[in-house]
């Protein structure tokens, strides 16, 4: 019986101390000074200073290597140019050499509709399709726009009002 008892009183005696560690412990963890760090610290370098036509190929690159997956668009990055009478969206075509691949562009209500269909059977079979959508920008004539088919990109040219 002693014994026993004796036990008892040990474990409790553990306890209690790893209790009382505990809380001493975080009593001196919740005075410890927190550092603030104001958020220009965070981001140390300007915005203005960033290369941006590196920053954007870097993007692109990325962009591409990750749609070179199968089952993802072969459309690139749509960009956009302009001269005096006209706004030009170059859609890039990668790999296509068309025999598998049918792009359709269609320009209706102020939007631009780019999809397509790829099926390819030369592994296995494979059919997927994507489509993007996106809006003229005001102060164009969508009702002239024209598609232009280059070797290796699709232009869209609308002219301006």
């Amino acid at each position: 019986m002693k014994r026993f008892l004796t036990t008892k009183f040990f474990i409790a005696v553990i306890f209690f101390c790893i209790g009382f560690l505990t809380n001493h412990l975080l009593t001196k963890l919740n005075r410890m000074p927190v550092q603030v760090v104001k958020s220009e610290e965070r981001f140390p370098v300007n915005p203005d200073d960033f290369d941006h036509e590196k920053m954007m190929d870097t993007i692109s690159r990325m962009q591409e290597d990750s749609m070179d997956m199968r089952g993802a668009s072969t459309l690139g990055i749509i960009s956009q140019r302009e001269d005096n009478k006209n706004v030009y969206y170059d859609i890039p075509l990668r790999g296509d050499d068309g025999t598998n691949h049918k792009l359709n562009v269609e320009i209706k209500d102020g939007m631009i509709k780019i999809s397509e269909d790829i099926k390819d059977n030369s592994n296995g079979i494979l059919e997927t399709s994507s489509e993007r959508m996106f809006t003229i920008a005001p102060g164009l004539d969508a009702d002239k726009a024209e598609v232009i088919n280059q070797k290796d990109k699709i232009v869209i040219r609308i002219p301006k009002k």
